[in-house]
């Protein structure tokens, strides 16, 4: 089986015991893809519960092996390395995305990016190696409309570095939106579909998920408004 295959597999995992039942919406990120982390695969065969690095046998080489690394060629191979992030990363947009944006109908559920990553203890880190520099997390989220409270119970339930990332896909999707609808006709069709799916206005570029779904953040730990996104 594929990389591409394993990654699909742990994601649409996600959509069927996740988002299209309770608590109707996930957030997962990379890094648990990479490495299994986290609740989604626990309990599952080795197929979902490993990881990605563990299916394409790649190990950390040890310390010592990176510094003599470094004092020989004067860098550090990056870890985990670029390609298995553009894989994760390839996979959910080939895969997930866009048939979901290329779809005639509209869909159960849906996707949202989010560039910048908030670690459990609430901080914003625009860059961390094991996270990568621009998608962090993947915000997969049911799209029926009489779910809406429990999803926001559900929100309103979880510690505060959940909300600040959730809080801030919803500020800075519309503007990763604006940017593709700017781009060649199927790029700018996509994103209008990922416009009206996550209903954010063409007006103002507001979602109405904002209004519908807030967190209640306090203003004095939002942290990334004026922090400019790496580029993808």
């Amino acid at each position: 089986m594929t990389l591409e295959k394993v990654v699909v597999n742990m994601v649409n995992h996600i959509i069927d015991n996740e988002v299209l039942k309770p608590p109707y919406i996930s957030a997962v990120t990379v890094y648990q893809i990479m490495y299994g982390a986290g609740v989604h695969w626990k309990g599952q065969e080795m197929l979902l519960s490993a990881g990605l690095l563990d299916h394409a046998g790649i190990s950390r080489p040890p310390n010592w092996y990176l510094a003599e690394q470094g004092k020989r060629f004067g860098y550090i191979m990056d870890w985990p390395p670029q390609a298995i992030r553009s894989v994760i990363t390839g996979s959910i947009k080939g895969n997930i995305v866009n048939p979901l944006l290329d779809g005639s109908t509209d869909p159960d559920y849906i996707v949202g990016y989010c560039q910048g990553y908030i670690n459990e203890e609430n901080g914003l880190a625009k860059y961390v190696p094991e996270y990568g520099r621009a998608i962090s997390t993947y915000f997969i989220m049911n799209t029926d409309e009489s779910r809406l409270n429990d999803i926001l119970t559900y929100i309103l339930s979880q510690p505060l570095w959940f909300k600040k990332q959730w809080l801030m896909t919803l500020e800075k999707l519309p503007e990763m939106i604006v940017g593709r609808k700017r781009m060649a006709d199927r790029v700018h069709a996509r994103a209008s579909a990922w416009q009206k799916q996550w209903k954010v206005s063409e007006g103002n570029g507001h979602s109405l998920y904002l209004d519908k779904l807030n967190p209640q953040v306090p203003d004095d730990v939002i942290d990334w408004r004026d922090v400019e996104p790496d580029d993808d």
